[in-house]
């Protein structure tokens, strides 16, 4: 059977008309997959509480700022009612973790052999927790206290606590220093994970909690 040359660019304006089609199609199921795929992973992290925020200016409950003073580059913030404000080293990486908790990272980068690598020193978690009208310091710790976590110093006050221990099957050693705030407690603790840097991240954590600020005032 033989086509005519019109015929024939009939059949060939078909064919590259339904092949166009079908590869427009393939594409839009992609870019539709893709970004269900995208929500999917994005409420999963929402839902693990694992999403992270790139700039910390963005965020909607505390306040960023810096401090310059000795020379020293340092971030401070502090929750919305400004209840207290924490100084933080600038190069420290700080991340959301709920809306009362914030958690601050001491990141090392080295070079092994021809490798380069990236460990984490310290994580130091942030906390303002609600506490019985009547509870004590000591009182709010002893019950806040993990199964995992083994005292081995303890340093108790009126209005602060400040606790040395060792966490995780006692392999890893943490500070927890505490801040009583009325109806709520303020809570820094850091857990050091680089051995032989213990002493200097000590010396940096007992700087952060010495420029620690808390305004009793918007209690009363």
């Amino acid at each position: 059977m033989k086509f005519s040359n019109k015929e024939k660019e009939g059949i060939k304006s078909s064919l590259g008309c339904e092949g166009n089609c079908f590869l427009i199609f393939t594409m839009t199921l992609t870019v539709v997959f893709l970004l269900v795929v995208a929500f999917a992973l994005y409420e999963i992290k929402e839902m693990l509480g694992i999403h992270l925020i790139e700039d910390e200016r963005k965020y909607e409950t505390v306040s960023v700022n810096n401090d310059n003073s000795a020379n020293v580059k340092w971030n401070f913030f502090q929750d919305k009612n400004k209840d207290f404000k924490i100084y933080y080293p600038a190069d420290w990486i700080m991340e959301k973790n709920s809306e009362n908790s914030i958690v601050l990272k001491r990141i090392q980068a080295e070079e092994i052999g021809d490798y380069k690598m990236e460990s984490m020193l310290l994580r130091l978690s942030v906390d303002y927790l609600k506490k019985d009208e009547n509870e004590s310091l000591d009182e709010f710790v002893a019950k806040n206290k993990k199964d995992g976590d083994q005292y081995e110093v303890v340093v108790p006050g009126k209005d602060e606590i400040n606790i040395e221990g060792m966490a995780i099957n006692n392999s890893i050693p943490f500070e927890l220093h505490c801040f009583d705030g009325d109806s709520a407690v303020l809570c820094l603790k850091v857990d050091y994970y680089r051995v032989g840097n213990t002493e200097k991240c000590r010396d940096t954590f007992r700087e952060i909690v010495a420029k620690v600020e808390i305004n009793k005032e918007n209690k009363e």
